[in-house]
């Protein structure tokens, strides 16, 4: 402490031209400088930040004899404020580079704040909005402006879609949710769905189209589970042809009304097709009635997830067969007649070349 250099000694390299301002000034104005902060090296090596207010003590002709100062340390004030402000920094950084949109507003809907992500898919910087009312900007709809006021001021934590006109007018499919801070301030979390809305509604629009031919589709189609031989989806036709209402053929599998092979053979079946990828056959359905009908079935293999299914379209074919049938067995009967008479028969073409001759 004797050592009347030491002040300058454990100074903090920081500290030291404004140690050398502080001489100046006392020595200079001879009063009071009050709540200056200067740094210290400690005897243990510690850094400490000390608040000062110094004095400086005149002698009767009002030149300075001695300074009298008065520290309080603020080292951890001083730590806590640099640790508040390094977080206050961070949530800022990451509130404007997060790619939702946030919004801080009153309990009245007006706005407060508006991040990067906002400015940048709906076109309005908080600047701007601080004269203006925001919400008849993005919801120029009275009653709709309305039903989003209700939402916000709820201060839901629920999601829910609403569509917002940006500065320049485009029409914005957005999803929000809001939560309300101590101070009675609330906060706005909002996503730009707009692409994924339109994905959507291509979707739907291909689905309805895929459905639609699907269901018109003149024969019955059906969606086999591999595994289970459940039937996962099917047409009207599939279920009106064999007598059964969608609810009671959603319930059935392919054995329940397979009437040429047993369930055994049925699931090897279903194998074989999985296998082999695509297979063409002629088998006999039942009806819910009993009645039994002859099929034509094309069948292909398809994976869904990673799931195998049979993808099956079959025709009714039982007409078709009993016409033939009545062909085959009237043609049997002629040719036997024609092949009994005594006379001699046979058919020419115009070239004369003979096409039938029978026996006699």
């Amino acid at each position: 402490i004797s050592d009347h250099a030491l002040s300058f000694k454990i100074i903090l390299p920081d500290f030291v031209e404004k140690q050398k301002q502080i001489i100046e000034e006392l020595n200079k104005y001879k009063k009071a400088i009050k709540n200056t902060l200067l740094g210290w090296k400690t005897k243990d090596g510690r850094e400490i930040l000390i608040e000062y207010t110094i004095i400086p003590i005149l002698d009767d002709e009002g030149e300075i004899i001695y300074f009298e100062s008065i520290g309080r340390d603020i080292t951890e004030r001083k730590q806590a404020e640099q640790e508040l402000s390094k977080e206050k920094n961070l949530h800022k950084a990451i509130i404007d580079n997060i790619p939702v949109l946030i919004t801080r507003y009153e309990p009245d809907t007006k706005m407060l704040y508006l991040n990067k992500e906002f400015e940048k898919i709906v076109g309005w910087k908080t600047e701007e909005v601080k004269d203006i009312d925001l919400m008849e900007k993005v919801y120029p709809d009275p009653d709709y402006r309305k039903q989003a006021m209700e939402y916000m001021q709820k201060a839901s934590t629920e999601w829910r879609e609403f569509r917002i006109q940006s500065k320049s007018g485009k029409i914005i499919d957005s999803e929000w949710s809001n939560i309300c801070l101590d101070d009675r301030t609330q906060i706005g979390i909002g996503i730009d769905i707009t692409e994924r809305k339109k994905a959507e509604d291509k979707m739907r629009e291909s689905e309805e189209k895929y459905r639609a031919i699907f269901e018109q589709a003149a024969g019955s189609i059906v969606l086999v589970d591999g595994e289970t031989g459940r039937l996962v989806e099917f047409n009207e036709r599939a279920f009106e042809n064999l007598g059964y209402t969608r609810e009671e053929f959603g319930k059935l599998t392919i054995r329940d009304f397979e009437a040429l092979e047993s369930a055994e053979k049925v699931t090897k079946h279903i194998n074989k097709i999985i296998r082999e990828g695509h297979v063409s056959f002629e088998s006999k359905h039942r009806r819910k009635d009993g009645e039994i009908r002859d099929v034509f079935i094309s069948s292909k293999a398809i994976s869904i997830g990673g799931r195998d299914y049979v993808l099956s379209i079959w025709r009714d074919i039982t007409e078709s067969k009993i016409a033939e049938e009545m062909l085959r067995d009237s043609e049997e009967k002629y040719r036997s007649l024609v092949e009994s008479t005594a006379d001699s028969i046979y058919l020419v073409d115009r070239d004369c070349r003979y096409l039938f001759i029978n026996r006699e």
